[in-house]
């Protein structure tokens, strides 16, 4: 069988893997935006995975300066083949309740009444495919869990806590699914950036205007020195909350409630149905891995300092996880739960770390004044007798 060879740029090539249903996300990549070729990392190593999936074989000829970089491909596919995953992700195993996750989202997303066709938020997304509602967190708030073990502040706190970890947990779900999904060919995934307006109606900016008003938010946060993780996370911090109020100020002079990165999702492949996950298997999957996680920090020394929503995060965690529902065995949660003198001891130092900052202030407010009044007294306005 005669060979059909085909020699095309490496942006050619990049448009080409996009017929064939991939994103074509290289052509926004920093790199090729500004040189013109993909450097040879990471994104390149994924560029020719999909190269790899659409033809016999491959070879990158060598760079002449001046010109682009050139593609020799050798007999393309009508279709592009699945791009073994090895069960590999972010350099991990893939467990089987990930891939069970997986199964199910691709499923999910071949019902119309869950993908309508619209572009939504990874955490819409995450409602839509069944995983904890906002309302149903903020629920939680009223919990009587901890009431005779933690003060209330500390009480808020780890239910804040709680809500950021399961928050990102669904958008996690939700982005590294469409992620495996797409690298398998069996979606194509598009980013819509989207306004929301005072009035709640939702708007799609051009990249130009959301990318200005994103970068107006970077800038705040730089000149409180707040992290996108803070901004988004950690509600408590007094950086962060001065933060949040004036970004708040600044999105509504523009008539802005919020922006976000929409994703839209097209199907390439249905999921075969021996492969059909149902809702409760999704739920125990999600409920499984989230356990799993949240035992790994056990042993993390971030977690080791005196605060209850970090010292007990496991405990906290999985008492707030059977709060909404989930299965959680009672002697799990047992053998995590605090004893009355490790919580106590830490509101002793909490009581004595305050008490020493009292005194502190104190002598400062003695110093200050004491400073002021020699400076009055050399002045010749008043005598201090100390």
């Amino acid at each position: 069988m005669q060979k059909v060879k085909l020699l095309i740029t490496e942006k050619e090539l990049i448009e080409l893997t996009m017929e064939y249903g991939y994103s074509g996300s290289e052509l926004n990549n920093p790199h090729f935006l500004e040189k013109s070729y993909l450097k040879q990392n990471g994104t390149f190593d994924s560029f020719i995975k999909k190269v790899e999936s659409i033809c016999e074989s491959w070879s990158r000829l060598k760079k002449k300066k001046g010109q682009p970089v050139m593609y020799e491909i050798t007999n393309l596919y009508e279709k592009a083949n699945p791009i073994p995953s090895n069960r590999i992700n972010n350099g991990k195993k893939l467990t089987e309740a990930d891939l069970l996750i997986k199964d199910y989202i691709h499923f999910a997303l071949c019902v119309n009444e869950i993908n309508d066709g619209k572009a939504h938020s990874l955490n819409q997304w995450a409602e839509l495919f069944g995983l904890t509602t906002r309302d149903e967190l903020n629920e939680i708030a009223d919990t009587n869990a901890f009431t005779d073990l933690y003060w209330k502040n500390e009480v808020a706190k780890v239910i804040s806590t709680f809500k950021s970890t399961i928050t990102r947990r669904n958008r996690d779900v939700v982005y590294n699914s469409f992620g495996y999904l797409e690298k398998q060919n069996k979606i194509k995934k598009s980013e819509v950036p989207l306004f929301i307006h005072l009035d709640d109606s939702i708007s799609s900016p051009s990249q130009q205007e959301f990318d200005d008003v994103n970068f107006a938010i970077d800038k705040i946060l730089a000149s409180k020195n707040v992290t996108r993780n803070d901004y988004y996370y950690n509600h408590f911090k007094q950086n962060v909350i001065r933060a949040r109020a004036e970004v708040k100020n600044m999105l509504e002079e523009k008539g802005l409630k919020n922006l976000f990165i929409g994703y839209k999702i097209e199907v390439n492949e249905l999921l075969p149905e021996e492969q059909w996950v149902d809702m409760q298997q999704f739920l125990k999957a999600y409920s499984d891995r989230l356990i799993q996680l949240t035992l790994e920090r056990e042993n993390n020394p971030a977690y080791q300092v005196n605060y209850v929503e970090k010292r007990f995060y496991i405990f906290n965690t999985l008492s707030l996880l059977r709060e909404l529902g989930y299965r959680v065995e009672e002697t799990l949660i047992s053998n995590y739960e605090p004893n009355v003198s490790d919580v106590e001891a830490i509101h002793d130092s909490k009581k004595e770390y305050a008490m020493g900052k009292s005194e502190q202030f104190k002598l400062q407010y003695a110093f200050s004044n004491r400073i002021k009044d020699e400076t009055l007294q050399t002045w010749g306005f008043r005598t201090v007798f100390l």
